[in-house]
């Protein structure tokens, strides 16, 4: 699962550069058209010399700035990856991950964990008859995604980007509680059983 999202991000990022650079290819075939056309029309040698310089200068930037974007996006595609797959390790792939400790808990105990990453992300609780990522199948669930502007959940943008670029976990007894950002300092998150159902805070 997490291959696969890692490969979809890079796959539309390298589109996304494919269809900028044949734009700009595509472009400066025409430009250079039309200025040799331009010139055989008895247009003032240096007045297209000028232009052509001009032109040149105007591709290079673009190109220049088509890289920087390229860049910037491989390495943000990095990023996400490696919070990804500490979010995952957070909630159910490693050891002492909260999956774990949710499955051995006894009603009435509370249990501490450790986190520092994914750094800026939050843990958010999907429960009850609030809409939920399409990972958790409609049961409540906790995830570990990045924050995305929404207005009062009415755009449902939360769950988009929990589905998209983060990671959930499946707990049918889970309460609601409020979310938490995960700061990038050591925070201690506390896990209790109360009533039957699991919160953390």
């Amino acid at each position: 699962m997490l291959l696969s999202q890692l490969f979809t991000e890079f796959t539309k990022r390298l589109t996304t550069g494919f269809w900028i650079f044949l734009g700009i290819w595509a472009w400066e075939i025409q430009a250079n058209y039309f200025w040799g056309w331009w010139s055989k029309m008895g247009k003032n040698k240096k007045g297209f010399l000028l232009a052509e310089e001009t032109l040149k200068i105007v591709v290079a930037v673009i190109v220049i700035a088509f890289l920087i974007y390229f860049l910037v996006s491989i390495y943000m595609a990095k990023v996400n990856g490696d919070k990804l797959i500490q979010a995952n390790s957070f909630l159910k792939e490693s050891d002492e991950s909260v999956e774990i400790i949710i499955n051995n808990l006894a009603e009435g105990e509370v249990k501490t964990k450790d986190i520092f990453e994914p750094e800026g992300w939050y843990i958010f609780a999907f429960v009850d008859s609030e809409i939920k990522p399409n990972i958790c199948a409609g049961k409540n669930c906790l995830c570990v995604c990045n924050d995305a502007l929404d207005y009062n959940g009415k755009f449902n943008r939360q769950q988009k980007r929990c589905d998209e670029k983060g990671a959930c976990l499946i707990v049918e007894e889970l309460g609601e509680f409020e979310n938490i950002k995960i700061t990038g300092d050591l925070q201690i998150i506390e896990i209790r059983k109360t009533g039957g159902k699991v919160f953390l805070k």
